[in-house]
């Protein structure tokens, strides 16, 4: 499951919204939200790099994955300003195979 946390980020680094929705997003999620409504929610282009940190599982069927997101963006006067995030994730065992349940 950490290995399908890194490839959704690289995916999201990439802009491939659709394929992350697709292919990592939950079907109770897409049950309630939309490819559009999901897209709209995302800013491709603020990422630079991320990396899975920490998994942590409270089940067998329920994981908490801490990614370290490196994002860019500009500041004040234009200045380009780098910074790291923890970026909390729930991922949910569902027919055996793992899907991201996004924050609601």
């Amino acid at each position: 499951m950490a290995k399908m946390a890194a490839n959704r980020w690289d995916l999201m680094i990439q802009g491939k919204i659709d394929e992350v929705y697709q292919d990592y997003v939950s079907p109770a999620t897409k049950a309630l939200l939309s490819r559009d409504a999901y897209r709209g929610g995302i800013k491709p282009g603020l990422w630079k790099s991320a990396r899975v940190d920490k998994v942590t599982c409270a089940s067998e069927e329920v994981c908490s994955v801490d990614v370290i997101v490196r994002y860019a963006y500009k500041g004040k006067g234009g200045v380009a300003i780098e910074n790291d995030a923890v970026v909390p994730e729930t991922w949910r065992l569902l027919d055996g195979r793992w899907w991201f349940v996004p924050r609601q």
